[in-house]
């Protein structure tokens, strides 16, 4: 099993973190390589919790400060859907939390069209991606259009494209923490049975990270459903706090990361994308969410890569141990049966290529 050091600090484990994504990017960042403390969980049954309990607390805060409830503030489109189609709709209503689970710690909530490994022109790669994803999307745009969606975005289509493997600038996500530990928590594979499997890790966002971030915004609500939150960064230091560990002195302290805003980014318009697609059985089904980053130029791969890599380490993380079997809660119905609801035919026809561009 690959080896992790491991620290134990007032009855909770944790896996000290080299953050050095910002010095690969040579991104202005005080300490350049920040050691962040991420808690390691013995069962993945306790991060789900811990994830609900987050949620949970979010939602109480916000009802204590008198914030609208959700179902008051539903999109009035939706209220000729189906019953579930509106239920999932509605998740997305002030407030919000999102999840997404991976199976080992080598991974993290890059967006596939920004995630490079040595290839010598960014700029040529993202072009080639987006070209595809393009393609990938109008596939899909036009299966939306033959299976009752009769107006369906760019956007939308783009983001069910995303979940079907076409690289993309949406990363998914999922409302429900079960469902992350879901896709987190895979059985072992013949060459984990060998070598040991990766420790898993959950990701969480929510919409009061942003505002922590970025200050309060506007808000647009998109006729196919999700919302634009709408941003305009004014400051020139972005603070985020962690538990940072001394692995010379091997010691634990609470401190900031100090991120210098890069020039371009200052008094810049910036909104973060998101979108459902209720269309799609399975995607409802996994509660999907999916979250993108939008600017004026698309070929400004450094500062998506570079406001990606703070997400990742702003975002609430949770590691667990993994063991050989395929994470299932019936109680609250994440199985497999109700996560991959059957599709027709014609859609695996239509998706069956959009991995290729790996």
């Amino acid at each position: 099993m690959p080896r992790y050091q491991v620290v134990l600090q007032d009855s909770q484990y944790y896996i000290p973190f080299r953050y050095d994504n910002f010095a690969a990017i040579q991104a202005p960042v005080d300490p350049p390589i920040p050691w962040a403390l991420v808690p390691l969980y013995q069962d993945i049954s306790e991060v789900v919790a811990e994830a609900n309990l987050l949620q949970k607390e979010l939602t109480d805060r916000l009802a204590a400060m008198g914030v609208m409830k959700a179902e008051q503030v539903v999109n009035p489109s939706a209220a000729s859907l189906p019953e579930r189609d509106r239920e999932y709709r509605a998740k997305l209503d002030f407030p919000f939390r999102f999840f997404r689970g991976e199976r080992s710690l080598r991974f993290s909530i890059m967006p596939t069209r920004y995630r490079f490994t040595g290839e010598p022109d960014p700029v040529a790669t993202t072009r080639q991606r987006m070209e595809f994803e393009t393609r990938c999307a109008d596939k899909m745009k036009d299966y939306l259009q033959r299976h009752g969606v009769p107006d369906p975005s760019t956007e939308q289509a783009r983001a069910a494209a995303r979940h079907f493997g076409a690289p993309s600038s949406f990363v998914d996500f999922t409302f429900n923490p079960g469902v992350a530990a879901y896709f987190g928590h895979p059985p072992f594979s013949p060459a984990e049975r060998e070598r040991g499997a990766d420790i898993g890790t959950m990701y969480s966002l929510g919409i009061d990270d942003f505002e922590k971030l970025f200050g309060m915004a506007a808000w647009a609500l998109p006729p196919e459903g999700g919302r634009d939150i709408l941003y305009i960064n004014v400051s020139r230091v972005w603070r985020i706090p962690y538990k940072s560990f001394d692995p010379v002195k091997q010691t634990v302290s609470d401190a900031v990361l100090s991120i210098a805003v890069p020039e371009n980014l200052i008094a810049k318009p910036m909104s973060i994308r998101t979108r459902l697609v209720p269309a799609i059985a399975r995607i409802a089904g996994q509660e999907g969410f999916f979250m993108e980053l939008n600017f004026e130029d698309s070929d400004d791969w450094w500062s998506q890569v570079f406001l990606w890599t703070m997400l990742d380490f702003a975002s609430r993380k949770w590691c667990f141990l993994r063991k050989d079997y395929r994470y299932e809660d019936v109680a609250t119905g994440v199985t497999e049966a109700k996560l991959f609801l059957p599709d027709d035919g014609e859609l695996a026809e239509v998706t069956e290529d959009f991995g290729n561009w790996q």
